[in-house]
């Protein structure tokens, strides 16, 4: 998968909108971003990496997790 910035600027165009210092997932897919997609999940790791988001409070993740089925 091919990082996209058009993608990468709507979610971030919707964390800007919050009035709080967060966002969670429900509010992006009030927006019309999709969190259950592989999409959302390869460049919400690319935003992690490159510090535009990052946990809020005293959590040490974004709230997704990696496993196997």
């Amino acid at each position: 998968m091919k990082p996209r910035i058009e993608y990468i600027r709507k979610v971030l165009a919707a964390f800007e909108q919050s009035e709080e210092p967060y966002t969670n997932i429900y509010k992006l897919r009030d927006l019309g971003i999709d969190y259950k997609t592989n999409e959302f999940f390869f460049h919400l790791r690319i935003m992690e990496d490159e510090g535009l988001v990052a946990p809020y409070g005293s959590s040490h993740s974004l709230g997704y997790r990696v496993g196997a089925r």
